[in-house]
C-alpha cells in the first residue's frame, strides 16, 4: 500500500514537471507580530501580542514569457495571523493578467486601489503596524468591515486594472469595478464587504512621476455606494489626493493632502471611523466633506531608520478635528528582517474625546 502511494506521488510529480518547467512560480509573503500597550480615553489600558496592522500574508506569483514582449502573470495572495486572532487564510490580492513591454499591464481580479498606492501606503514606513497613520487621523482608511477605491486599506474586487508603461518618468494607473458585477470590496482581513449597488462604476486613477530622489503623485477615486438605492442622497463619494516624497542623502521627507466629498464612513474607506485597535470616531462623519493631511520625516543611520510623522483630519460638517503623531525607529537586521518600536498618539476635539489614544509598541517582521 505504501509503495502504491509513493509510486502515485512520483508519477504525479513527473506528470506535472513539463507544466511547471514552462512557468516561473514565486512564493512570497511576510510574518509580523507586535507587543503593544494601548490606552483609549475612558477605557482601561490594554496590552497584548497581535498583528493589528494585518501585515501577515502569503502569496504565489506565476509568470510566463509568451514572446513578442508579452508576459502572463497570475497572483494569489492570502491573509493570515500568527497570533491566533483569526483562523485560516482569507483572500487579499488575486488576479490574472498580461504585461507588454510597450503597452503596459492589464489584469482582472482583486487589487489594491491606485488611490492606496499613490503615496499613501508607500510613504508611511509604519504602514501595516499599530503606529500607522491610516485610520489614526493622518490618512484615510477603511471602516472595520469595508474597503473601496478610496482610502489606504482594503482591496477592490471584481475589477479591471491597467498600468501604463513609463513615459517621461510618468506612469498612469487606472482601476474600474463595473457596477453590473460589483460584488463589494475586500476589507483588510480579506473579508467581502457589504455589496455596493448603484448606477455608476467605482473607479480610481493615479499619476506618478519619479525621477531620481523625487516622487510626485496625484490620485482621484469615486464610489457609488452612497446612491439613492442604498438609502443615500444619490451623490457619489469622491476623493482627491496630491503629494510628494523627496530623498536627500540620509534624509527623506514625505507629504500628502486629501480632500473627500460626501464621505460615507459606514460603507467605504474614506471615513476615519475605526481601526484595527478599536479606536472610533476620529473625525469624519457620514455625508461630510473632509480634509486629511500627512507629513513624515525619516533619517537613516546605518541599519537604523528614525521616523517622525504627523497628520490631521477634519470633518467640515461636524467641526471635529483629529491630530495624529508617531515617533519611533526601525532596525534592519537585513533587507527582509526588521525590528520596530515606537509611540503613537491621536487627539480629538470632540466633547467626549472618545477617539483619544496613546500606544506603545515593539514588533518584529520577517519578509520572504
Amino acid at each position: 500500500m505504501k509503495t502504491s502511494i509513493l509510486s502515485a506521488a512520483v508519477l504525479a510529480a513527473l506528470a506535472s514537471a513539463p507544466i511547471t518547467a514552462s512557468a516561473d512560480v514565486k512564493i512570497y509573503g511576510s510574518v509580523q507580530a507586535e507587543y503593544s500597550v494601548e490606552d483609549l480615553n475612558g477605557q482601561s489600558s490594554e496590552q497584548g501580542v497581535d498583528d493589528n496592522g494585518l501585515r501577515t500574508h502569503i502569496g504565489f506569483k506565476a509568470t510566463e514569457k509568451l514572446g513578442n514582449g508579452m508576459t502572463a502573470i497570475a497572483l494569489l495572495e492570502f491573509q493570515a495571523n500568527p497570533t491566533g486572532d483569526a483562523n485560516g487564510l482569507t483572500d487579499r490580492q488575486q488576479f490574472v493578467g498580461i504585461k507588454h513591454e510597450k503597452w503596459g499591464f492589464l489584469a482582472l481580479g482583486t487589487f489594491k486601489s491606485p488611490y492606496r498606492t499613490a503615496g499613501g501606503s508607500k510613504i508611511d514606513p509604519f504602514y501595516e503596524t499599530s503606529l500607522q497613520a491610516v485610520n489614526a487621523g493622518g490618512m484615510s482608511g477603511s471602516t472595520a468591515a469595508n474597503g473601496s477605491t478610496i482610502g489606504h486599506s482594503g482591496f477592490v474586487s471584481s475589477a479591471i486594472y491597467y498600468k501604463s508603461p513609463s513615459f517621461m518618468n510618468t506612469t498612469i494607473d487606472f482601476l474600474i469595478s463595473p457596477d453590473e458585477k460589483n460584488n463589494g470590496a475586500k476589507d483588510g482581513n480579506g473579508a467581502t464587504a457589504t455589496q455596493r449597488s448603484g448606477d455608476d462604476n467605482d473607479y480610481a486613477v493615479s499619476v506618478n512621476y519619479k525621477t531620481g530622489p523625487v516622487w510626485a503623485f496625484a490620485s482621484y477615486a469615486s464610489n457609488s455606494i452612497d446612491d439613492a438605492s442604498n438609502g443615500g442622497d444619490g451623490t457619489n463619494e469622491d476623493a482627491w489626493k496630491l503629494g510628494a516624497q523627496i530623498s536627500m542623502g540620509d534624509h527623506t521627507i514625505s507629504g500628502q493632502y486629501e480632500w473627500i466629498d460626501n464621505s460615507d464612513t459606514s460603507g467605504t474607506a474614506a471615513g476615519i471611523n475605526s481601526n484595527a485597535n478599536g479606536v472610533s470616531n476620529f473625525s469624519i462623519t457620514d455625508g461630510s466633506d473632509a480634509e486629511v493631511w500627512f507629513l513624515g520625516y525619516q533619517f537613516k543611520m546605518g541599519n537604523n531608520v528614525f521616523v517622525a510623522q504627523f497628520g490631521e483630519s477634519a470633518s467640515d460638517n461636524s467641526g471635529i478635528d483629529s491630530e495624529y503623531m508617531a515617533v519611533g525607529m526601525i532596525h534592519h537586521f537585513s533587507k527582509k528582517t526588521r525590528l520596530f518600536a515606537g509611540y503613537s498618539e491621536t487627539d480629538t476635539n470632540s466633547a467626549s474625546n472618545t477617539g483619544d489614544r496613546e500606544l506603545w509598541t515593539v514588533g518584529l517582521r520577517k519578509d520572504f
